[in-house]
């Protein structure tokens, strides 16, 4: 029976996850397989251009609240 590559987990494995480019291969359990897929296919994080406040956004923070301070 394999067990789970995954770090520390000691379940049995239902898969194995074939890294091609490094051929490595890695026998996990059924909730550890989510993890690493869902790792594997992560985007990439969003640049800080995208992630600044539109004015559309500030409008919506600051309705029905005080106004907003300047300096």
């Amino acid at each position: 029976m394999k067990i789970c590559d995954r770090g520390g987990c000691g379940a049995a494995a239902v898969d194995t996850i074939v890294l091609e480019m490094d051929d490595q291969h890695f026998d996990v359990c059924a909730s550890c397989r989510q993890v690493v897929l869902e790792t594997l296919t992560m985007r990439k994080p969003e640049s800080a251009q995208d992630m600044t406040e539109t004015p559309s956004t500030e409008n919506r923070k600051n309705k029905g609240g005080r106004p907003k301070k300047n300096g």
